[in-house]
């Protein structure tokens, strides 16, 4: 496993290939939107991205990785970025 700031340059390659394979043909397909949970570094994105013309919703829940997240795809505005919810500590 790699830190989030060191992922594009020990993970991304392998990632996208695998993304590719896995999510490109059934992106092509939505019309609607596409949810990203866990999005992580926007790999999986830039393949739904580049695949479909419907927006993409990203969720990211870990801080670090959030971070490297909106710092890519800023510009393309189908590319949502939506924050999760936290819940104070002691409730359900």
């Amino acid at each position: 496993m790699a830190s989030a700031e060191f992922y594009d340059i020990l993970r991304a390659q392998t990632d996208r290939r695998l993304a590719e394979r896995g999510f490109a043909e059934v992106a092509a397909r939505t019309c609607h939107g596409i949810l990203d949970i866990d999005a992580g570094a926007s790999i999986v994105t830039e393949v739904l991205l580049t695949a479909s013309t419907a927006p993409v919703h990203r969720v990211e829940p870990a801080a670090a990785m959030r971070a490297a997240l909106l710092s890519h795809l800023g510009a393309d505005q189908r590319a949502r970025v939506i924050l999760p919810l936290l819940r104070s500590a002691g409730r359900n």
